[in-house]
C-alpha cells in the first residue's frame, strides 16, 4: 500500500509539472496574440513571440492530445478554451480557404509582396527572372512591393529600366527610396499600377530599415489611398502581413 501511495503521489508530480509547463505554452500563446497590437516601437518582447507563433501554437495543440489520452478531461478543456480563445491569429496564421468565393464583378486585384531585394535575379547577367516573371503573369491591376532594390547605375545588378521593361503591363510607377539607399542603388518601396498613381505620400521611421508610403490612385475617377510597409524581421504581425504574397480584390465604387 505504502509503494502503491507513492507511485500515485509521483504521476500527479508529474501531471502538475506536465500542467505547469501547458500553462507556460498558453502564456506564450496569448503573449504572441499581444504581437499583433502592440507597436515594436514600444517593445520588442511580443514581437519576438509572435515570431515563434507556430511552435508555440503546435504545443498547445500537443498538450491537448496528451490530456486527452489520459483522460484527463478537465486540463483537456482548459488547453482547448486557450486555442479558441486565440482563434482569430490561428485563422490568420493557418489560413483556409476551403470555397473560393468568387470576386463581384467590377473588381481590381492588388499584388503586394516582399522580394527581399530580388536575390536570384537581380545580378545584371542574369537570363531569369522568376520573381519579376511571376509578378507579370498576375496580370494584378496594382502592385506593391517591399525591399525593392534596383541600381541606379545598371552597372553590378539590375536597373529600374530592366524591371520597367518586364513589367511593361505598367505604365504608371513611383519608386520610395529608403534613407538605407547607397550611392549606386535604391532600396525601399516600389508601387506599378495599370491606373494613375497620382501622389505618393512617405511615411518617415527612425530606423532607416523601415519605412512606410501611402499610394494615392485614381481608378476610374476615385481617388484611392493604398498603403504599403517595410518593417524589421522584429515588426508585429499586424505590419508583418503585408510583407508576403497577398492578393485581394477591391470593389470599384
Amino acid at each position: 500500500m505504502p509503494a502503491r501511495n507513492k507511485k500515485r503521489r509521483f504521476r500527479n508530480v508529474v501531471k502538475w509539472i506536465i500542467f505547469a509547463t501547458n500553462i507556460g505554452a498558453i502564456v506564450l500563446l496569448f503573449c504572441s496574440f499581444l504581437s499583433w497590437n502592440v507597436s515594436p516601437l514600444k517593445t520588442n518582447l511580443f514581437s519576438y513571440i509572435g515570431l515563434g507563433f507556430g511552435f508555440i501554437f503546435f504545443a498547445n495543440i500537443g498538450y491537448l492530445v496528451l490530456w486527452i489520452i489520459f483522460s484527463k478531461w478537465n486540463l483537456a478543456l482548459i488547453s482547448l478554451a486557450a486555442l479558441l480563445l486565440c482563434y482569430r491569429p490561428v485563422t490568420t496564421y493557418f489560413p483556409m480557404h476551403l470555397i473560393s468565393e468568387k470576386a463581384p464583378e467590377n473588381t481590381i486585384k492588388v499584388l503586394t509582396y516582399n522580394v527581399q531585394g530580388f536575390p536570384n535575379e537581380r545580378n545584371k547577367d542574369a537570363r531569369e527572372y522568376p520573381i519579376l516573371d511571376y509578378i507579370a503573369r498576375t496580370d494584378a491591376d496594382i502592385v506593391c512591393l517591399q525591399e525593392y532594390l534596383v541600381s541606379k547605375t545598371g552597372q553590378s545588378i539590375f536597373s529600374q529600366h530592366d524591371v520597367n521593361r518586364i513589367l511593361n503591363k505598367y505604365p504608371y510607377r513611383s519608386i520610395t527610396g529608403l534613407e538605407s539607399s547607397g550611392k549606386y542603388h535604391i532600396f525601399g518601396l516600389a508601387c506599378f499600377s495599370k491606373y494613375p498613381i497620382e501622389k505618393t505620400h512617405e511615411v518617415v521611421f527612425e530606423s532607416s530599415y523601415n519605412g512606410a508610403a501611402v499610394y494615392t490612385i485614381n481608378i476610374n475617377g476615385k481617388k484611392s489611398p493604398l498603403p504599403t510597409y517595410i518593417w524589421s524581421r522584429t515588426a508585429s504581425w499586424r505590419k508583418i502581413k503585408n510583407c508576403t504574397v497577398i492578393f485581394s480584390r477591391t470593389p470599384i465604387r
